[in-house]
């Protein structure tokens, strides 16, 4: 539908970025990237295209890619958005062996993270204000088959960050 679309109105930013989200839900990033970055180049709203972009850049590997976007994003949005930059960013740093500056800089217990419960938790513990054994509660504890792959994701790069499997 959006390809079609895009036939007849090929500079439309709002459409690009539209496919570039939907190309990341089947993991198609280089065809996400090449939308989204001309979608920022038509003047799509930063925060989400930097966003978008470092989503891209991690499900590629390209994890210091990631951090940049994100770095780049989290200036454009609130805190809802920006819990979810923390995360993709946190996991990317881990990934390169950094520490997560976004983390250390932008995290706090209270965050207004609308319903992205499942990144703040992770956040939390990756901050140390969760101990592991809460964290570890709340993963075992978890039904939704949303929120579990998001926190059991987290918590797997966390323990790889540390050599622990």
């Amino acid at each position: 539908m959006y390809t079609a679309l895009l036939k007849l109105l090929p500079d439309d930013a709002v459409l690009l970025r539209t496919r570039g989200a939907r190309y990341l839900t089947t993991l198609r990033c280089a065809e996400a990237a090449a939308d989204l970055e001309r979608s920022l180049k038509l003047g799509s709203e930063l925060g989400d295209i930097y966003y978008r972009l470092g989503l891209s850049a991690y499900f590629s590997g390209d994890y210091a890619r990631c951090m940049e976007y994100e770095e780049k994003a989290i200036g454009f949005t609130g805190e809802e958005m920006g819990i979810a930059i923390l995360y993709w960013h946190t996991l990317a740093a881990y990934r390169l062996g950094k520490k997560p500056s976004l983390l250390e800089k932008y995290y706090h217990p209270g965050m207004d993270i609308g319903h992205h419960s499942s990144y703040e938790r992770v956040m939390g513990f990756a901050s140390g204000a969760l101990s592991e054994e809460e964290f570890m509660g709340l993963l075992e504890s978890e039904e939704s088959d949303l929120e579990y792959p998001i926190l059991a994701y987290g918590c797997s790069v966390w323990l790889g960050s540390r050599g622990r499997k």
